[in-house]
């Protein structure tokens, strides 16, 4: 049909389901911090979602893409804490002036170690 114009059709790109995370179910200690800085040098974070393949992080600084970060995570109860390994793959400022960060686990998380940390 001529004039018609071409229908976008949008594509999810992500490779597992994200879920939603109530930051009520993790303490207010989280933290994050280059894999370079030291633990008294990192930044509070909260957590936004998960996926297998990565977390969604709030944080109060910018961190460029592909920095690696060590996340700290513990549950609102205080009793289980982890650490993972991300690499920042997505940027972006929210309307807080916080940065929303997109980060891929460097390796993929199980479906029990991902109900581990939920």
């Amino acid at each position: 049909m001529m004039g018609a114009a071409p229908q976008m059709a949008t594509t999810e790109r992500r490779a597992s389901v994200r879920y939603s995370c109530d930051p009520e179910s993790f303490s207010d200690d989280n933290a994050c911090r280059p894999i370079t800085a030291t633990q008294k040098d990192s930044w509070s974070a909260t957590v936004r979602d998960l996926s297998t393949g990565g977390i969604g992080l709030v944080v109060s600084r910018r961190f460029e893409l592909g920095t690696l970060l060590i996340v700290d995570l513990e549950d609102a109860e205080h009793t289980t804490r982890s650490s993972l390994l991300v690499r920042v793959v997505h940027i972006a400022q929210d309307e807080r002036a916080a940065w929303v960060l997109g980060c891929a686990f460097t390796h993929k998380l199980s479906e029990s170690e991902l109900l581990s940390l939920m």
